[in-house]
């Protein structure tokens, strides 16, 4: 039997999904721009844009779940300006779960 030691999460899935959509993204731009339609164009346009827009939306979607749970996420802004003993608190607290001693 396999030991799961990383359960697959909604944050892992929406990972895994956002890294799948910009390679599609990538790779219907690279098409977009070797074949020659009608459409090429405004493909690639639309790809670029969603190359740019994309990130920035699902890093928003992170920072309102993170908000929403009052958990500190990596979207958040004042990450690095966090209280000392809370950010020791919270290294360690990802130290024990990472199985490090």
């Amino acid at each position: 039997m396999r030991d799961n030691k990383h359960p697959w999460t909604a944050r892992r899935i929406a990972a895994l999904t956002g890294v799948v959509l910009l390679v599609l993204l990538y790779i219907i731009t690279l098409a977009a721009a070797v074949l020659d339609s009608s459409a090429a164009g405004s493909l690639f346009r639309a790809c670029l844009f969603l190359t740019i827009a994309l990130p920035i939306l699902l890093w928003v979607i992170l920072w309102c779940v993170g908000r929403m749970t009052g958990k500190k996420t990596a979207a958040d802004l004042d990450i690095l300006q966090s209280d000392k003993e809370e950010r020791e608190k919270m290294e360690k607290e990802r130290k024990g779960t990472q199985g490090q001693p």
